[in-house]
């Protein structure tokens, strides 16, 4: 993966922001809502650069988890107003780019009509661009740069790394607040191995191709099946009394309701925590786990 772009950019002209974007959270949200606004009165399109893996992974050699999948990004980054994404592959070959360079092959080419940042932006090696060498670059290339300040919570910075570590807590109503959104998977139903059926709980499937930084029991919704959302209860990340190894992938059980999802794109929002995933000595005690898990859901939603 190198660049994404479209011809129509160089003779339309673009208003362009970039950073990780990783949860698109409310800080994120204002910041793509000023590129559309900008977009929109320059007639021009809305672009966000990004990057792929996030340049934290490259420098600190960790297994990284997201607060949502690459899909749901790109989703959610769309519903905030952005035309096109570009991604850029940050490897070694990025990391030694100098910030004067990055800016001639990745930026300037793109026909910029104004670019709008946050306040913690740095690029190039070693971190050494920022917003005021931008500008530099903006009055002799003709276009503005705008630096938004960072959007605060109760007098806190609003970070992905806050949000994170919040989910990796179970804290997801303190993260909802955060994101503007709940954490939500988004995919295609597939075929299961149909425990769940087996056990009196049929399960909606999708498989998580993204490694998340939340795993365990949770109160859902899923929008995609009906015309409102539907309650049910989950399960998110491995399976311990079936999975050798650490692949994530995501139950549903939907309260009251029969029906053949199969192939169907669905969204499945979490709202409450439950349980960590456990191992069980035998499936009557999972199942007597399962039974106290729905009754936990239909209690934070109400339902009993």
């Amino acid at each position: 993966m190198d660049i994404v772009r479209s011809a129509t950019f160089h003779t339309q002209g673009v208003v362009l922001t970039l950073g990780n974007f990783d949860g698109v959270h409310r800080g994120h949200q204002a910041l793509l809502s000023e590129v559309k606004k900008q977009a929109v009165a320059l007639q021009a399109q809305a672009m966000a650069l990004t990057f792929y893996p996030p340049p934290k992974v490259y420098f600190l050699k960790e297994q990284y988890s997201f607060i949502h999948t690459f899909a749901d990004k790109c989703r959610l980054m769309h519903a905030a107003g952005i035309d096109e994404i570009l991604f850029l592959r940050f490897n070694q070959a990025m990391a030694e780019l100098s910030a004067e360079r990055f800016f001639e092959k990745y930026i300037l080419p793109l026909n910029i009509k104004a670019l709008i940042l946050g306040d913690d932006f740095h690029f190039g090696k070693k971190r050494a661009g920022n917003a005021a060498l931008l500008a530099q670059y903006g009055q002799k290339h003709g276009f503005g740069v705008t630096q938004l300040q960072t959007q605060n919570s109760e007098s806190v910075r609003i970070s992905s790394s806050r949000i994170r570590h919040l989910l990796m807590q179970g804290e997801l109503a303190a993260a909802h607040a955060l994101l503007g959104h709940a954490p939500v998977v988004t995919g295609h139903v597939i075929h299961g191995a149909k425990r769940g059926r087996h056990f009196g709980f049929p399960t909606l499937n999708l498989k998580v191709n993204d490694p998340l930084c939340f795993a365990g029991i949770f109160a859902v919704k899923v929008l995609g099946l009906f015309d409102e959302p539907v309650e049910g209860v989950a399960s998110l990340g491995p399976r311990p009394m079936y999975d050798k190894d650490d692949t994530q992938l995501l139950e549903v059980f939907v309260f009251d309701k029969k029906l053949d999802a199969y192939g169907k794109k669905v969204s499945v929002q979490f709202f409450k925590k439950i349980r960590d995933m456990k191992h069980f000595e035998s499936e009557a005690q999972l199942i007597h786990a399962m039974q106290d898990d729905l009754h936990q859901a239909k209690l934070f939603f109400g339902m009993v």
